[in-house]
């Protein structure tokens, strides 16, 4: 919940996001998709997120 206020982060109505595999019901699409607009985090290409893939030390800059 810190990274949720440092961020200003709080969940929101998501009607329809940048990234076409973030289901706009679920807990966390609204802070992937403020993140994501803050530069704060990427997709694995323009419209795909992955949500449910492992993060691996080969995706990180």
């Amino acid at each position: 919940m810190k990274t949720y206020r440092l961020l200003d982060l709080i969940p929101e109505d998501n009607q329809t996001g940048k990234f076409q595999d973030v289901d706009p019901k679920r807990w966390y699409a609204s802070a992937v998709e403020k993140a994501a607009g803050l530069g704060v985090v990427s997709g694995t290409s323009e419209a795909a997120f992955e949500p449910e893939n492992r993060l691996l030390g080969q995706r990180w800059p």
